[in-house]
């Protein structure tokens, strides 16, 4: 893996990384802020639940001076400013269901509609289009399937159009229809539901034809302006670019689903069509290790050793994913082997809790036991996946046991028993416990 000569460090938390185009600056001057891609995504979390606090406060303070004040009084202008953001949230099903409905219209396949970021809290379908729901009700996106058929450009312009178009007709339905209610609503007097539908729509409207990038629970994305532009000039679309990267998508979808055999059979009929794809190698790989074929898992990647990766981060990703192999064979003649491409891995991209807890496990394996400690106990391992959590305490005891804390190390294993007695790693830290031969 070469990386740039270029050493950037997140403002917010600290960690280094070569990989300087990862990170992202926000503000300006003094106020400046250069961030990771984790703290970035709590950076994003972090303003929408300032978005849900401020809403509950503003209803809640609304309410009390509303009860205690006068007929009119400034309570009601707080309650109906938070109205106007429950609207805007209310608007983003439309807008969306607007998208899908003309893509389904002009013979585009729709993939998903993702309402909010964050946690994702559920999904159910709307006439057969699956509907994701997370915790933050702060935007949203419609996934569709981009395929080679005539007049394309004029069919995504018309589908990235069709949003904002739904916005306008709720806009104009509100103010035409609703003129009645809107004329007689006072919003020191009372609550004014259509003057808060209207001007919800019409910061929506602005927001969404506005060009600019938007947090989404899939990243950050383009406006629905920001597309209108691009599209505008005419850029030659890259069918070969699309149709890669929606395998990619669908086998992301798969991956995090926890679905190993599907993501292996996909997999592999993908690398019929490109066998030296090196993203689905490294995806195949971690199903392969998820499905316990470490055997085939290793061959893939040290064949990928020998390969430049297309992306300096997907480099790092097979290192780790090799080192956690190493670490599973609990082979000491590997121990070079696997603390050099977990260090280099971590090196690489130290703000991912996968990539940081195979690190603190080749450590506490091989290596430096109480930096191992360190590492597990850092705030976003802690946070991490569920999942992780058993191979995290499996890690733990293995630390403990070499630092000659046993009760801790025996109160780890236990607990990485009671969590998922499956994970791999307990394997190993039984052996190093010598609790099986």
């Amino acid at each position: 893996m070469q990386a740039s000569e270029e050493i950037r460090t997140c403002t917010q938390c600290r960690v280094s990384s070569p990989l300087s185009t990862a990170f992202h600056e926000i503000g300006r001057g003094r106020k400046r802020r250069v961030l990771c891609p984790s703290c970035v995504k709590e950076d994003v979390h972090r303003q929408s639940q300032m978005t849900l606090i401020g809403f509950a406060f503003l209803l809640l303070l609304g309410s009390f001076v509303a009860v205690v004040g006068k007929a009119t009084n400034p309570g009601w202008l707080l309650i109906n400013l938070a109205l106007v953001t429950l609207m805007a949230w209310l608007t983003i099903l439309p807008h969306e269901a607007g998208h899908a409905f003309v893509a389904k219209l002009v013979g585009l396949h729709v993939h998903r509609i993702v309402l909010g970021i964050g946690q994702r809290m559920g999904t159910f379908k709307l006439s057969g289009v699956p509907i994701e729901v997370h915790l933050y009700p702060a935007g949203g996106l419609t996934l569709i399937t981009i395929r080679d058929v005539p007049h394309l450009r004029w069919k995504l312009a018309a589908v990235t159009f069709a949003g904002p178009f739904v916005d306008i007709l709720l806009l104009w339905a509100a103010i035409t229809w609703g003129e009645a209610a809107w004329r007689a609503e006072r919003i020191e007097g009372g609550l004014a539901p259509v003057c808060a539908l209207i001007a919800a729509l019409f910061l929506q409207i602005v927001f969404n034809l506005w060009p600019s990038r938007v947090a989404t629970s899939v990243g950050r994305t383009s406006s629905d302006g920001a597309r209108l532009v691009e599209l505008a000039l005419r850029k030659p679309i890259d069918f070969a670019g699309v149709r890669r990267a929606q395998e990619l998508a669908a086998l992301n979808d798969r991956f995090e689903n926890r679905q190993w055999q599907e993501v292996i059979k996909l997999a592999d009929r993908h690398l019929d069509d490109f066998p030296e794809d090196y993203a689905i190698q490294v995806t195949l790989s971690a199903a392969l290790i998820n499905m316990g074929d470490l055997d085939r898992a290793r061959r893939v990647l040290e064949r990928l050793m020998n390969q430049e990766p297309p992306h300096e981060w997907q480099g790092a990703v097979a290192a780790n994913n090799l080192a956690w192999i190493y670490l599973l064979l609990d082979d000491d003649s590997l121990s070079e082997k696997c603390l050099s491409l977990s260090a280099s891995a971590y090196a690489m991209l130290p703000w991912e809790p996968f990539i940081t807890s195979t690190h603190a496990a080749a450590q506490a394996v091989f290596g430096d036991a109480e930096k191992a400690i360190r590492l597990f106990n850092t705030e976003r391992v802690r946070k991490s996946h569920e999942a992780a959590h058993a191979s995290v305490s499996a890690g733990l005891a293995i630390a403990c046991m070499r630092l000659g804390h046993s009760e801790q190390a025996s109160a780890a294993l236990r607990r990485a028993l009671g969590i998922d007695p499956t994970t791999q790693l307990i394997k190993v830290a039984r052996r190093r416990l010598g609790l099986e031969q």
